[in-house]
């Protein structure tokens, strides 16, 4: 006699976690650890532009702000970057390119450990040194968070500041822009497309629960070392 394992019904949760079909899915793909959480639900709610001026005639899309709301253990399982984003292929991969002074890697948004995948949506290019800092401050907290089964809001911002680092805090579209250009016009010895590396990350996140209408805000996470890194003072600095 054959055994069939029954699929759970959907928990109550919020409107648009409530689809039988998707949490189907879930649970066939074997997505489900805890039957009573929802499943993770990412957006990149902003994006920039920026034409390198080092290199005319080019535009390159990046994701500005990630948000993970809920983060929780269901979800996908996260990938390695896949290698494919344009500004990778074009300037940023060290092994193809033939140097490797700054060791630039493809640093994830939403880490691939929460459910991060690894297309270009969700990654930004940063030093080596720079992701190892960010793993150890920020993702390796949201990791142990999310396996205890708390339910969180986690946020990730990308800067591109040079330029004009007040008036760019506001107008981040233009100011992405006037970041490539000045750091093409101002850095020494910067090789072709470098201008598009991000100035700073940044990061916020704090524990949740649904109340039936809408999700609550709870205690906010407290992060080893800062919640945000400044590239010049840390890993991303041009003179490695």
């Amino acid at each position: 006699m054959a055994f069939f394992q029954a699929l759970p019904q959907v928990p109550a949760m919020p409107p648009g976690q409530n689809d039988q079909n998707a949490w189907n899915m879930a649970f066939q793909n074997g997505w489900i650890v805890d039957k009573n959480q929802p499943l993770t639900h990412l957006s990149f709610p902003d994006k920039v532009q920026m034409s390198p001026p080092c290199d005319k005639g080019k535009a390159f899309t990046f994701s500005r702000r990630m948000v993970a709301c809920p983060l929780t253990r269901n979800g996908p399982p996260g990938s390695v970057p896949d290698g494919k984003a344009d500004w990778w292929v074009n300037y940023f991969n060290v092994n193809t390119l033939g140097y490797a002074k700054r060791a630039w890697v493809q640093g994830h948004l939403l880490n691939h450990n929460v459910h991060g995948p690894g297309v270009a949506e969700n990654l930004v290019p940063i030093t080596d040194a720079l992701n190892r800092i960010m793993e150890k401050w920020a993702e390796s907290v949201i990791k142990a968070e999310v396996d205890k089964g708390r339910i969180l809001f986690y946020e990730v911002t990308v800067h591109w500041l040079a330029g004009s680092p007040s008036s760019a805090i506001h107008d981040w579209i233009g100011g992405a822009q006037r970041h490539a250009n000045d750091m093409c016009k101002n850095l020494d010895g910067h090789k072709t497309g470098e201008c598009m590396a991000p100035t700073s990350l940044s990061w916020s996140a704090f524990e949740i629960a649904w109340d039936g209408k809408q999700w609550v805000k709870g205690l906010p996470l407290v992060f080893r070392g800062l919640q945000g890194i400044e590239n010049f003072s840390y890993s991303n600095s041009f003179n490695q």
